[in-house]
């Protein structure tokens, strides 16, 4: 092989090297910015949705309590069977539920009512929507392309 080749090739990498070295505090500290962002809406999600979900359960809880047994009834219908019917079906369609509930079969009835009817699997989601973003930000700021 050419040395003067090799040493081009090797002064051409130092020099895209220096340039990376050079870029990379401003894309620490704006991927640190997009992960502290990314980690405030899942934060936030899941706040709202923990709260929405006891606010529903607090007012079937009236509803019986004051007898108003048609809008139990109702609540109860709408909150359990079509919501939690719902989540039910996106939990048991859940890739990591699923090798989950494979490794630890007796945990599915856990798994129905806690992910499933109890809606926790929003959570999960947003978790795992979370994590993706947190893959993509730090592929975005790898100046090679995450690879």
């Amino acid at each position: 092989e050419d040395p003067e080749a090799e040493l081009a090739r090797l002064r051409a990498e130092v020099a895209h090297y220096n340039k990376v070295l050079q870029e990379c505090p401003e894309d620490v500290e704006a991927q640190t910015k997009r992960t502290r962002q990314l980690f405030l809406r899942f934060l936030v999600f899941t706040v709202h949705h923990v709260a929405d979900y006891l606010t529903d359960v607090a007012v079937m809880v009236l509803f019986f309590h004051y007898e108003q047994y048609l809008f139990f009834s109702a609540a109860f219908i709408v909150h359990t069977v079509v919501i939690g019917g719902a989540c039910v079906y996106i939990t048991l369609r859940d890739r990591d539920v699923l090798r989950f509930c494979k490794r630890h079969p007796i945990m599915l009835p856990v798994v129905v009512l806690g992910l499933g009817i109890c809606q926790l699997i929003q959570v999960k989601l947003a978790w795992t929507k979370y994590q993706v973003g947190l893959k993509k930000a730090a592929g975005a700021a790898d100046p090679d392309g995450g690879q």
